[in-house]
């Protein structure tokens, strides 16, 4: 897998748009230009090694997550919430179909 810098840039504007970031607060955060940000954004500018550095800080993600757009790991919590979810919805399928086989086997019993 090589680096796609125009993939790299979606990857850039989508990170900072998921902060509800503007380009100009994420370029004062990260000590550059709002043009250097659009640059990036549009895949025209690469960013230094350094700047690579700064930003997975500022985004509180992996590197290889910035470079390469591998899946961004789930906290703790947000771990815990999915669990949740899936426990409520292997409970509401069997209550569906405790229902749906009870439902059988009044009609079977009228047979």
């Amino acid at each position: 897998m090589g680096f796609d810098q125009y993939a790299f840039g979606k990857r850039f504007k989508e990170l900072r748009r998921k902060r509800k970031l503007t380009q100009e607060q994420l370029a004062d955060r990260l000590g550059i230009t709002d043009r250097h940000i659009r640059g990036i954004e549009r895949g025209d500018f690469f960013p230094s090694i350094d700047l690579y550095i700064l930003i997975a800080e500022v985004f509180e993600i992996p590197l290889d997550t910035l470079i390469l757009g591998r899946a961004i790991p789930l906290s703790d919590a947000e771990l815990l919430e999915q669990l949740h979810q899936r426990d409520l919805l292997q409970q509401n399928v069997k209550e569906s179909i405790q229902r749906v086989a009870s439902e059988l086997y009044q009609i079977a019993g009228k047979i």
